[in-house]
């Protein structure tokens, strides 16, 4: 059995992602006790992320525990979201300086060097996904040795980039922090590029694009297929239904349109995302889709023949969750708005005693 983890982007909104794992992590660790504390990484093969989810994949790679991300997310994020100066702020919100100190701090070998992709200290195989704003296409990468880009001399090799870099560069949201620069080794020699979040993918919620890189024979890592031989578990940051009243469109300004349209596009491809894994694999357990495909979980004893089981944790926020929320908290429902951060890590806590199982990760 082959085990997928799979980390929605959505800004500060991985805090209700990381009560989530932390439910897991305490679930797969009284079923397994023993002188070492069990860490996610013990127990999934392949960790994939998006934005603040590929920070969330990285560290948990790197065997990093549930409570060590969660201490990191809630003691920097202040600084991470600290406005950058004024003559910046006409690009982007934040400078990103502060994110990109704690990664390449965090993420170094025992000798200070930053680590790289191929690094021997990540426990997984790794999934991060980037847009490349140069050439306008999703990066996904991976540190398996033998994909096509990986497999290659030295300074020709993926394996050889800084890792802090591409996480860096899968979180780097348009408006809010400034794209990353990334030198990649090529046959003709380095090349430039401008990395963007790679939330501004049709992989804000990357589960089914792990599937077709773990089982694809184009990705050179060829899982087994099938219900006894893989599971996928994915994870997303929690949602809010975006719906507006005839007056609120019709008034609507051109910054309040494009706001709305990018925010319905991310929340609109990661739930295809999750379609697409409820019809190949066999859904084990996943909140109702719509009124017409309700949840697709095969009732119990049905047989199937799906690529995989899989389970997809997500929470929709009610409209008077999100009103209590707003209330209390202020600031608005942001990718960055940290005063939100103990409704999201209550709102985690409830979900994951209700929803996460044992056997469903087994």
């Amino acid at each position: 059995m082959k085990r997928i983890l799979s980390l929605d982007g959505g800004g500060i909104h991985g805090m209700f992602t990381l009560e989530v794992l932390r439910e897991m992590e305490r679930r797969l660790a009284d079923s397994h006790p023993g002188p070492t504390p069990r860490v996610l990484a013990d127990h999934f093969d392949f960790i994939a992320g998006t934005s603040t989810g590929a920070i969330i994949a990285a560290m948990l790679s790197w065997g990093a525990s549930v409570e060590e991300i969660e201490r990191f997310y809630c003691s920097q994020a202040p600084e991470i979201f600290r406005p950058a100066s004024w003559y910046h702020r006409f690009r982007h919100k934040f400078s990103g300086d502060r994110i990109a100190e704690f990664l390449s701090g965090y993420f170094a070998e025992a000798d200070g060097r930053p680590a790289t992709l191929g690094t021997s200290h990540l426990r997984t195989l790794l999934l991060l996904v980037l847009r490349n704003a140069s050439t306008g296409s999703p990066w996904p990468v991976t540190n398996h040795p033998r994909s096509l880009y990986n497999d290659r001399p030295a300074g020709q090799s993926n394996l050889g980039i800084p890792l802090w870099q591409l996480i860096r560069a899968s979180t780097a949201a348009p408006t809010f922090f400034p794209p990353q620069r990334i030198l990649v080794g090529s046959t003709a020699g380095p090349r430039e590029f401008q990395f963007i979040d790679g939330g501004v993918s049709p992989y804000n919620n990357p589960a089914y694009l792990a599937y077709l890189t773990a089982t694809l024979p184009e990705f050179r890592i060829g899982y087994a297929t099938g219900e006894d031989r893989l599971l996928v578990v994915s994870v997303g940051t929690g949602r809010r239904q975006l719906s507006y009243s005839k007056g609120e469109v019709q008034d609507m300004n051109v910054v309040g349109h494009v706001r709305a349209i990018i925010r319905t596009m991310m929340d609109s491809s990661s739930q295809q995302q999750d379609l697409l894994c409820r019809t190949t694999g066999r859904c084990l357990r996943g909140a109702v889709i719509d009124r017409e495909l309700h949840d697709l979980i095969p009732p119990t004893g049905q047989p199937t023949a799906r690529q995989f089981r899989y389970v997809r944790y997500n929470h929709t926020y009610s409209d008077a969750e999100v009103a209590t929320a707003l209330q209390t908290y202020r600031g608005g429902w942001t990718l960055d708005n940290i005063r939100l951060i103990p409704f999201l890590q209550a709102a985690g806590r409830d979900y994951a005693r209700q929803q996460v199982r044992l056997e469903d990760l087994a």
